[in-house]
């Protein structure tokens, strides 16, 4: 059976959303401040190399990125964290349309922009335990369907995926994740999610009584052109 062109393309686009890749890498060790230290360094050279990569005019300044931390901050129990997060993205659009209105880096060339949303999470408070190793994080990446995109983050965060139940069988129980999730706009219908998840130590309290801190922050990037 022989497929119109516009099949096969219906066809590639289905094999790309459904894309998916994970790889794990090992950080800097961090007893405190282990969002900062190893979980963005990972986020961030992972979505500077999983974008597309733009045409540079040689004659125009070069191209460059920045990781704006903290755009917003907030806390939240595991039960409101979720709604807190998407609150708090909600509220950054503002902020993101910002960046991507920025013109202040080519001269009298065109800048082009393209910017990631992140968020985070990280236990407030920390117990240290001898029994939790060396951090360690994962990575995953996929292109997804915006409406699609959160429920696959909770799902691999919960190890309610084939994904995420890899990670959490190498994270003992004795530890606690840390998650930075980026998503980078496709198209209007399709985003790339790359979600970096930190097994570190392991928070005080409970699952349900722990606080967690959160925030929002964006990887800007651009090239100059005529």
């Amino acid at each position: 059976m022989k497929l119109s062109i516009l099949a096969l393309v219906a066809a590639f686009q289905v094999l790309t959303i459904q894309s998916f890749a994970q790889s794990q890498i090992q950080v800097k060790p961090c007893k405190q401040n282990c969002i900062e230290i190893a979980a963005l360094p990972v986020m961030e050279k992972a979505v500077l190399a999983s974008n597309p990569a733009f045409v540079q005019d040689p004659s125009c300044p070069t191209p460059g990125s920045e990781t704006i931390k903290n755009a917003i901050t907030g806390t939240g129990k595991a039960m409101t964290s979720a709604k807190i997060i998407k609150d708090m993205v909600a509220q950054s659009t503002t902020k993101r349309d910002l960046i991507m209105s920025d013109r202040s880096r080519c001269g009298a060339c065109k800048q082009i922009n393209l910017v990631s949303t992140f968020t985070t999470s990280a236990p407030n408070q920390l117990k240290l335990d001898s029994s939790c190793p060396t951090p360690f994080a994962s990575n995953f990446q996929k292109e997804l369907n915006n409406q699609d995109i959160e429920a696959f983050a909770n799902d691999t965060i919960r190890g309610r995926n084939a994904q995420g139940q890899q990670f959490a069988n190498a994270c003992s129980n004795a530890c606690n994740l840390y998650t930075a999730t980026a998503s980078t706009p496709l198209s209007s219908a399709t985003s790339r999610l790359n979600l970096t998840i930190l097994c570190g130590q392991p928070r005080v309290g409970s699952i349900l009584s722990a606080t967690y801190d959160l925030s929002v922050g964006f990887v800007h990037q651009w090239v100059c052109a005529k």
